[in-house]
């Protein structure tokens, strides 16, 4: 059983060229531009803080994401519990700005 953390945790993101080269839309992206989570971009906008979450961050295991709205996206992920077996689990990733930086808060949910 994952233990339920109410931790937030906030990190500046850095959007990598790759990503934007990647992108079928004709909209390009830049630092400056505020994240928007979709369901094809959630699970990697938020893969560090939720990682950070874990036990074990090195066993994480991106599996999907559920757009709540722009700003909030849920992730399915699966990683290793305290006894060393893997379990499913739930985190509610949401995105904000200062200043000029995109800023990620995860927590778990389940």
């Amino acid at each position: 059983m994952l233990f339920k953390k109410l931790i937030s945790h906030s990190l500046p993101v850095f959007i990598f060229a790759v990503l934007a080269a990647g992108s079928s839309d004709s909209e390009t992206s830049s630092a400056n531009d505020p994240v928007n989570f979709t369901r094809d971009n959630a699970g990697i906008y938020c893969r560090g803080v939720v990682k950070q979450l874990l036990r074990d961050p090195d066993s994480y295991k991106y599996e999907d994401a559920y757009v709540e709205s722009n700003k909030v996206a849920v992730i399915k992920f699966r990683a290793k519990n305290g006894f060393g077996g893997y379990g499913q689990s739930l985190a509610r990733c949401t995105t904000y700005r200062q200043g000029d930086q995109n800023w990620f808060r995860a927590e778990l949910i389940e």
